[in-house]
């Protein structure tokens, strides 16, 4: 049997600006497998590259299965570590890194649900009692509703979330730990780039395509309101693009790299039944996007049906264009909590307006004793909640 990897980070929520909603570095601690080398060596690399302090550094080992009690035991397991940490009630988000259990079958034929929809809604049990459960997902929002920052301790609906990103899948299907480990730069490096590309929506008539075709009429308004560049297409994918900054798309397989350069921090998913499965899988894994360059991708581990709202809605690019982070953008953009799994960096934050601070008093070089006033300039975004 193939050994378990596993790496979650867990983020703390600190008070948002406007497009700095995604949290930073101090507010994420990293739950990793003590056991296995790669999850090691992969949380080693996001510790240094995303600036996590070394008290943020917690192990964690994954129950052998998730199913039956095993989901419960999860979540109670990472309840315990944040509790001897003190810090209960302050998760912005959850990461997980390596090759895990897909999801956990849920009872009475009724479906699957993913790790990340498991984690995702799990502050919100306070028992094993009906968990884990699919459903609709409180925290759905799109335009004319903000942008909103997602964590365990502002309620939305009266709910509260773990906002859970799997970074870096390796295997021979999805990313080598190499490859995992450049993604992560990139996404560091994508931070407040606000690339202006195009968002590509390739149409077919294969039902993966047709089922969100419907978005489109929803979405244009206001993307053309935003300046968000777009190009309606046909087709599986594009090739040859130099500009691609997103993109829509449904199919079984296709070659995404031809030619084509995704834009820092870009997002593109297609939907099809078995993107998010990584090892011995007949149709493309979302992670094929990732090793052509894109930022951050999504894929559902079970059968899900041609069910728009188990993909992410086309809103999520209006969600990045306000700022938010990778975790926040992708789930506000669920309608419905089941097989979906999102790839990427939760951090990554390209269309982030980061405020600039200085120091004007003392001067630089000046030497201080004792107790001494500061004082600050703030350029940037507006100082209000997200």
């Amino acid at each position: 049997m193939m050994a378990t990897r596993l790496l979650l980070i867990v983020g703390l929520a600190l008070p948002a600006l406007l497009g700095w909603a995604g949290g930073g570095p101090t507010g994420f601690v990293v739950l990793y497998n003590p056991d296995d080398p790669v999850s090691l060596a992969v949380a080693n690399h996001y510790q240094q590259v995303r600036g996590i302090p070394e008290g943020n550094m917690l192990p964690l080992t994954l129950p052998a299965s998730l199913e039956k009690d095993g989901a419960w035991i999860l979540v109670e397991a990472v309840r315990a570590q944040l509790a001897a940490r003190g810090l209960s009630g302050q998760v912005q988000g959850i990461a997980l890194v390596g090759l895990l259990p897909a999801g956990v079958r849920l009872p009475e034929g009724n479906g699957s649900l993913s790790l990340a929809c498991l984690l995702f809604d799990a502050p919100n049990h306070s028992s094993a009692v009906g968990f884990p459960k699919a459903g609709c997902n409180t925290a759905y929002r799109l335009p004319p509703l903000p942008t909103i920052t997602l964590n365990s301790y502002t309620p939305v609906n009266g709910h509260l979330y773990w906002p859970t990103s799997l970074v870096g899948p390796t295997d021979r299907a999805a990313l080598s730990p190499k490859a995992a480990m450049a993604a992560i730069d990139a996404a560091k490096a994508a931070d407040g780039v606000r690339p202006q590309g195009i968002i590509y929506w390739p149409l077919n008539t294969d039902v993966r395509s047709t089922t969100r075709e419907f978005e489109i009429e929803q979405v244009t308004p206001v993307w053309d309101a935003l300046g968000i560049r777009y190009s309606i297409t046909r087709g599986n994918w594009v090739k040859s693009r130099g500009d691609i900054a997103g993109g829509v798309a449904g199919f079984t397989y296709a070659d995404v790299a031809q030619d084509n350069a995704y834009l820092p921090g870009a997002w593109v998913d297609h939907l099809t039944s078995y993107g998010g499965v990584f090892i011995d899988n007949w149709q493309m894994p979302c992670t094929d996007f990732l090793l052509a360059g894109a930022g951050g991708s999504a894929g559902t581990m079970s059968e899900p049906y041609a069910i728009a709202g188990k993909f992410p809605h086309a809103h999520i690019f209006t969600h990045f264009r306000n700022g938010a982070s990778l975790a926040e953008a992708f789930w506000q953009s669920i309608g419905y909590l089941a097989e979906i799994l999102p790839v990427g960096d939760p951090l990554m934050q390209p269309y982030a307006v980061f405020p600039r601070v200085t120091i004007t008093d003392p001067k630089p070089g000046a030497t201080l004793t004792g107790t001494r006033k500061l004082a600050v300039t703030v350029a940037g975004p507006a100082c209000e909640p997200a």
